[in-house]
């Protein structure tokens, strides 16, 4: 039986098997050598580029935090330069809510410029409502110009977001000062189009707050042509009331000087009465005063 066993096995043998198994590890090598080169280069290259897309996306993500920063703090200073904001919509080009929000405020600040009488960036003193300098004031050629560059941006920032719904909200934010322009102009028709046009693209993307706005001010346009707003003189600033007086307090009976004594008038002292106990300057003048006082009324009698 062992012997049969054996013999099989002998069978199972080829020849030539080692040979043909060297060959095949051969081949497996023959492979790594040739593809190795390429399969690591490949690997190295999308890590490479999976580095790079991390790399690029932070970069990105700092410079819209730094386009915002920017924006903020320009905003902020509460008489914003539209030169300023015009400066950051150019440099932040690549932004677009940077470039739309950076224009429609540089459009609002030459609006608001119109609308109050004095020009762009102007502080007006929060306590008189008047500005500092009489040059600050806007003429007639300037309230022509400032409407034009307003009614430039508020175009320019409707022509960029009219066809993107992300940023239908600055459409009709344009369209609104467009609106706004169109009244101060005193041009009804122009303003009643441009509010018509915001109630229906308000109802288009579904905010119905500003469908709402928009018909209100259609409403309301008669009393809006023209409307501006002049900083007040000081002589038209309400008086301010005059301030109350405080409240008197009557000191406490303990906390004070010498009591009144138990006859009511206080004691009078005499020239040479200092430093006398009030009881004593009380005792020696009691009956001089008392007598010049008799006196005087007797002789006023006796007159």
């Amino acid at each position: 039986m062992a012997n049969e066993e054996r013999d099989n096995r002998l069978d199972q043998i080829k020849e030539g098997a080692g040979l043909e198994d060297s060959r095949i590890n051969q081949e497996f090598v023959d492979f790594v050598r040739k593809w190795s080169t390429p399969v690591l280069l490949v690997a190295a290259l999308i890590a490479l580029g999976y580095f790079y897309n991390n790399k690029r996306k932070e970069s990105r993500a700092a410079h819209i935090d730094q386009a915002f920063q920017e924006l903020n703090a320009s905003t902020e200073t509460g008489s914003p330069s539209p030169d300023a904001l015009r400066r950051i919509a150019q440099d932040y080009d690549n932004v677009p809510g940077v470039r739309a929000l950076a224009t429609l405020t540089a459009a609002d600040e030459y609006l608001r410029a119109v609308q109050r009488g004095v020009k762009p960036g102007t502080p007006i003193n929060p306590s008189t409502g008047e500005y500092e300098s009489p040059d600050d004031a806007i003429t007639a050629d300037d309230r022509t110009r400032f409407l034009n560059e307003a009614e430039a941006l508020y175009k320019q920032v409707f022509s960029d977001t009219e066809s993107k719904p992300g940023m239908a909200i600055h459409a009709l934010s344009a369209l609104y000062g467009l609106a706004a322009v169109s009244e101060s102009r005193g041009d009804t028709d122009a303003a009643k189009n441009m509010l018509d046009r915001a109630s229906t693209l308000a109802e288009k993307h579904g905010f119905l707050e500003h469908n709402t706005i928009a018909k209100m001010r259609l409403t309301a346009l008669p009393d809006l042509m023209g409307q501006t707003i002049t900083p007040l003189s000081k002589s038209e600033l309400p008086v301010p009331p005059a301030p109350e007086p405080e409240p008197v307090v009557a000191p406490d009976a303990g906390e004070t000087g010498p009591q009144l004594p138990e006859g009511g008038a206080p004691a009078v002292e005499s020239g040479g009465g200092e430093g006398q106990p009030a009881g004593e300057g009380q005792g020696e003048q009691g009956g001089e005063g008392t007598g010049g006082d008799a006196g005087g009324e007797s002789d006023g009698s006796g007159g």
